[in-house]
């Protein structure tokens, strides 16, 4: 077999592993891939995510910013970086990261939802309020998700 398909299947068990918060296990296989292909994007996209979910926010933007050098546009490495960002303590470069991706795909819940989290964890309620409701308006079939989402924020702001 290929490097390349050896690479292929690497990159989609780190992606199942992921998926199962088996992060460790996926990041490991994540460096292979990247170690044979420093550009992956989808590999980069992913250790992002497993790297923030592992408890390095740093390692994770690090690897969204990587992942936009090679595509500006990419949105799940914005959303991704917003996270990141957020998570270290840089809220509002974190909203604008999260913005830029809801922009370039508004019909993409992950990022709206993701921006909401980030709002209210920030003890910006209001404003993640109007996040949901415009995403609620904007994407109607996700109106119940987005509408337990805004509970939290509205209980957040009575307490």
């Amino acid at each position: 077999m290929d490097t390349r398909n050896q690479m292929a299947e690497r990159y989609n068990r780190a992606r199942e592993l992921a998926e199962n918060r088996k992060f460790d296990d996926a990041a490991a296989l994540l460096e292979e891939v990247l170690a044979v292909d420093a550009d992956s994007l989808r590999a980069l996209d992913l250790l992002g995510y497993v790297e923030y979910f592992r408890g390095f926010p740093d390692r994770g933007e690090n690897c969204c910013r990587r992942a936009l050098a090679i595509d500006p546009d990419h949105v799940y490495a914005l959303k991704g970086l917003g996270l990141c960002l957020a998570a270290q303590g840089q809220v509002d470069e974190g909203v604008r990261s999260l913005e830029r991706a809801i922009a370039l795909n508004p019909a993409w819940p992950d990022a709206r939802w993701d921006l909401a989290v980030v709002l209210i964890r920030a003890n910006r309620p209001m404003a993640a309020i109007e996040v949901l409701r415009r995403a609620a308006m904007d994407i109607p079939h996700m109106m119940e998700r987005f509408t337990r989402l805004m509970q939290q924020a509205q209980a957040k702001l009575k307490s």
